[in-house]
This record gives C-alpha cells, sequence and structure tokens, in this order.
C-alpha cells in the first residue's frame, strides 16, 4: 500500500522518522493541525510554511523531498572546530591543558588568549593512544550525566575536525559561545545537534550546529569517587595495570 502513495507522502514519513518526531509533535513543529496522518496517507500536500521550516531548521533538501534527489539533506559547509591554541613542551610534545570547572566559566571567552592558556596545568602523557592527537582534560561540574559521570570527574577527549565527523550517541564536550558542555551528542540535521545527558532528570538540548566553537570527543576520564564496591575497584586496578603495561612497553 505505501509503495502506491505519492513520493512526497513516503519521503515525508521517512523524514519525520530520521529526526524522531511522532505524527503529533511533528505537526506542532510545523504548524500542522492536529497530526501529519493526513500528509503521510497522501491526502494532503505539505504546506508551503511547513516546507520552510523543514529547510530552515533541519537543512532538509526539497528536491530529495520530491523525488528529485538522493541527498535527504542539503550538504553543509564543513566547520573546523579544532582547538585554537594548543601547549608544546620543551621536546616538542603537545601538552594536555587541564580546564577545572572554575576555568570552563571563562574558557568559551578565551579561545584564542594565549595568555589565558598560560595559566592553566599542564603536562604529557606518554601514551601511544594520546600521541599525535590533541588532547584536553576538562573537570565535570554537577549531576546532568550521572551514573557514567560524577561531579568533579575528569574527561580526558581528543580535538575533533569537523562537526560532520560526529558518531551519533558518543560522548562529546562541546564548546559554544558561552558555555563548555559534556553530552551525548547526535546530529540533527544539516544545521542542528541535540545534546543528551545522561541523568533523564535534565532536559535535552538543541544547538545550531553555528554555535559550537569546539569539540572534543571522549577517550577517558579520571575519578575520585572513593564510595566504590569492591568488583568496581578491581576493574580500576586492572585498568591501571594496563596503562602502566602500555607506559612501560613504550
Amino acid at each position: 500500500m505505501e509503495n502506491n502513495l505519492a513520493m512526497e507522502a513516503q519521503r515525508f514519513k521517512r523524514l519525520r522518522k530520521d529526526l524522531g518526531h511522532t505524527q503529533a509533535s511533528f505537526a506542532q513543529e510545523l504548524d500542522i493541525k492536529s497530526s501529519t496522518i493526513d500528509i503521510e496517507r497522501g491526502k494532503m500536500r505539505l504546506p508551503a510554511h511547513a516546507l520552510i521550516v523543514l529547510m530552515k531548521k533541519y537543512g532538509v533538501n526539497p528536491l530529495w523531498l520530491f523525488g528529485e534527489s538522493e541527498e535527504m539533506y542539503v550538504k553543509e559547509v564543513k566547520k573546523e572546530v579544532l582547538p585554537k591554541v594548543v601547549s608544546i613542551d620543551s621536546a616538542g610534545d603537545e601538552n594536555v591543558l587541564m580546564v577545572n570547572a572554575k576555568a570552563a566559566a571563562g574558557y568559551p571567552s578565551n579561545l584564542s588568549n594565549h595568555q589565558w592558556y598560560g595559566a592553566l596545568p599542564a603536562f604529557h602523557i606518554p601514551l601511544p593512544s594520546f600521541k599525535g592527537v590533541s588532547i584536553r582534560a576538562f573537570q565535570v561540574e554537577g549531576y546532568s550525566m550521572l551514573p557514567i559521570l560524577q561531579p568533579n570527574d575528569w574527561v580526558f577527549a581528543k580535538a575533533v575536525l569537523h562537526l560532520s565527523d560526529i558518531q551519533n550517541g558518543n560522548v562529546y564536550v562541546v564548546v559554544t559561545k558561552d558555555s563548555v558542555l559534556v553530552k551525548r551528542v547526535f546530529n540533527k540535521g544539516a544545521n542542528e545537534l541535540l545534546l543528551i545527558s545522561e541523568n533523564s532528570e535534565y532536559p535535552d538540548i538543541y544547538l545550531k550546529k553555528a554555535e559550537v566553537q569546539e569539540l572534543w570527543h571522549f577517550a577517558s576520564k579520571m575519578s575520585f569517587d572513593l564510595g566504590a564496591s569492591s568488583d568496581r575497584l578491581q576493574v580500576i586496578n586492572d585498568k591501571i595495570d594496563l596503562l602502566l603495561q602500555e607506559i612501560k612497553q613504550k
């Protein structure tokens, strides 16, 4: 039955599911009365004002929607989100800069300020997995990423070159024009990201890609939580042993 529907109806339904909307929530998003069910059944054409929303907010390719292209979204210009400043030690190796919770408040406004970075603790990690990439450590503040990240944990993250390199559902440190956020990140079309907290008590955040200044992909963490079970302590000890073996082999 669905194969007999117009291409517009079929692809509109596919798009709704791709964006994670119900028929009711998508109708509200596009300012369509009650539900999108009539559009998906081919009984109603997509209103022009709704098409404009799809194009402007989600970067939907109208040619794809009407069957004239196989590209669902308009191709975005790749925006580089690499760090503006790095720290190099006397041997020429890149240091890991540590951004604690207090420093994070001033981080977005000092992305190109070499002098400001000079006040941050910096050290080199002699591990092969950290070689050849920019690593930065950010201290976790708050409870939005419980249980995987505790307040005051340190996240060690690798610099991401382009927003198009995002792996949906992975944990990233997202630096915007006014904040530093640790979240699970999902692409939502050509122009928008969805940031989700691990703790369900915190609301989802929709963020324009243009607002992202730097992006760091979670690589490891350091925790000072001593309330661990014996099983968890064993896991931690095993990880420490592996790290020591890796350092000795270098």
